[in-house]
């Protein structure tokens, strides 16, 4: 038997073990005990996971490696699973009442039942959840573990979408780093954006031409943006579609999905492009006439939700040593660094000038600064845009991004 078989069974075994243990305790503390044990146990794994990326923005976990990320995350939720069930577990010692032998064997083996409901939940809610940021090597043992396809497949469905949204928050979180060192970002003077920008006629019209991007595969669904750079083809990020199986489009965010192609992808400078037929609407226009201080507006879909148009301002174009989008060092990009909003679901999108023009691609933001994002520059794009507009053959998509 091979390693990765062996490892599968392993975990297999592991999850079995837990969902048996849990049950034990709930046999032993009974249903009221144990259910509100095992509430608080979801809850706290639940805060835990809810917190997760919030201190990813403030911490220093940025800087770990994703494996490491990864095993702290399943740290966090379950030390927040642990703390939760002790403070409720108190609780229930007040709430317990006298029982008669058989009130106390049907109490027993509810809470049995009970505890191993929840534990089979909350491992699914988990492995949806982390499956999208785990290493390659994670990924393939949990994908032949057979506990975790069923735990995974008897999900409801209200907490399947929990846990994806979970997932494709923590993926968007460790997103590729403009600079490998955050003591390399710039810190730069620069005027707040004018909120004016986003009025500009010539912007407003380009709204059509930016498009949502909708990758399935690496455990769900990536949502990213992406804008419409020549005949029947869309440039949005390598990390947003890293690892798809299918993609789909959505012109402006409205109206029919639109099945797209990969046909071009370069995962060191973070681009790439997409074949969608029938897609219809002039490319834009792109620039790189674009001076430090000039206003610019950032266009995309942050959250994966509705059209949006931030205001920005290009604080300068530099040279940055970053990583690509498997967390690997070393790759060396010329972008722009932005004082704006740059959100989950804006990677991709496009960097309008005010008179409608692209003037570069969104693919990060500041490990530090909530109001710096980063866009790659048309000249750094240029050479994975331009052979994209004249390919019709899907390309390879890699492996998922940050694994």
């Amino acid at each position: 038997m091979e390693d990765a078989a062996w490892a599968s069974l392993l975990l297999d075994v592991v999850l079995v073990l837990a969902v048996l243990g849990t049950a034990a305790r709930g046999w032993a503390r009974g249903i009221l005990a144990g259910g509100l044990e095992m509430v608080g146990a979801v809850g706290g794994g639940a805060l835990g996971l809810w917190g997760w990326s919030r201190l990813h923005s403030w911490s220093g976990t940025g800087r770990l490696a994703t494996g490491e990320q990864s095993l702290l995350l399943v740290l966090v939720v379950l030390v927040g699973a642990l703390l939760g069930s002790v403070v409720s577990g108190g609780l229930s010692a007040w709430l317990r009442p006298r029982r008669g032998a058989v009130v106390r064997a049907a109490d027993r083996a509810l809470g049995a039942c009970g505890a191993a409901i929840v534990t089979v939940l909350v491992l699914g809610v988990v492995a949806t959840a982390v499956r999208p940021i785990a290493p390659s090597s994670w990924t393939g043992v949990m994908a032949d573990a057979q506990v975790v396809k069923g735990v995974e497949a008897v999900l409801p469905p209200p907490l399947r979408a929990t846990a994806s949204q979970l997932g494709r928050s923590l993926k968007e979180a460790v997103s590729p780093r403009a600079f490998s060192s955050p003591s390399a970002e710039p810190t730069l003077p620069v005027q707040d954006p004018d909120p004016s920008s986003t009025d500009s006629p010539a912007v407003q019209a380009a709204a059509s031409r930016v498009i949502k991007v909708i990758s399935v595969g690496c455990g769900g669904e990536v949502l990213g943006s992406g804008w419409v750079s020549a005949n029947e083809r869309v440039v949005t990020n390598a990390h947003v579609v890293a690892g798809g199986t299918e993609y789909r489009v959505q012109p402006g965010g409205k109206g029919r999905l639109l099945k797209a192609t990969l046909v071009a992808i370069d995962p060191d400078v973070d681009v790439a492009v997409l074949y969608v037929p029938g897609l219809t609407g002039q490319p834009l226009s792109t620039t790189t006439a674009v001076a430090d201080q000039s206003d610019v507006v950032v266009a995309g879909f942050p959250g994966g939700g509705a059209f949006t148009l931030s205001p920005g301002r290009v604080s300068n174009t530099t040279q940055a040593s970053g990583d690509d989008i498997y967390g690997t060092a070393g790759t060396v990009r010329q972008i722009y660094t932005l004082r704006t909003n740059v959100e989950h679901g804006d990677s991709g999108g496009p960097v309008l000038t005010r008179d409608g023009k692209v003037a570069g691609t969104v693919f990060a933001r500041s490990q530090w600064e909530p109001q710096t994002g980063y866009a790659l520059t048309i000249t750094q794009t240029a050479g994975t845009v331009n052979r994209g507009a004249h390919q019709i053959t899907a390309v390879p998509s890699g492996a998922c991004a940050m694994n």
